[in-house]
């Protein structure tokens, strides 16, 4: 799927998900398309209590699952934001940091939610060996 909001919807459609009996049990949904961070940060989280019914691995029955779900734009921005807050030593997820870091973050966030921005990675070009000039 291309886009977050496609995963979010396949995940609210729960019926096959209700017939499995060793179904995580959904904890939390943090959606943070509908409520961006301060930060600017667009992504939705979907942490599970594990559960099996399997004995060999119900010692990790009730740990905690996080899935996180982002669009590739989404993902990039935040991505980028890891990259600086590593070379700033900030933490710039958190919006704590250089307010310019903070304020460039978060105006693209918006730009890219406000447009629907979403990237579209090209095909690599694929050209013949044979057809090659040396």
């Amino acid at each position: 799927m291309e886009r977050a909001e496609d995963l979010v919807r396949a995940h609210k459609d729960k019926e096959a998900w209700d017939k499995n009996p060793n179904r995580h049990e959904l904890h939390r949904c943090k959606d943070y398309i509908a409520e961006p961070k301060p930060s600017g940060y667009r992504g939705v989280h979907l942490i599970y209590k594990f559960k099996t019914l399997d004995p060999k691995h119900s010692v990790h029955n009730g740990q905690r699952i996080e899935i996180q779900i982002r669009s590739k734009i989404q993902h990039v921005w935040a991505t980028a934001v890891e990259v600086v807050s590593a070379f700033t030593k900030e933490s710039l997820k958190s919006s704590q940091g250089d307010e310019d870091w903070q304020k460039l973050f978060k105006l693209m966030g918006s730009i890219f939610a406000i447009k629907k921005i979403d990237l579209l990675f090209p095909q690599p070009h694929k050209q013949s060996l044979k057809n090659s000039e040396p």
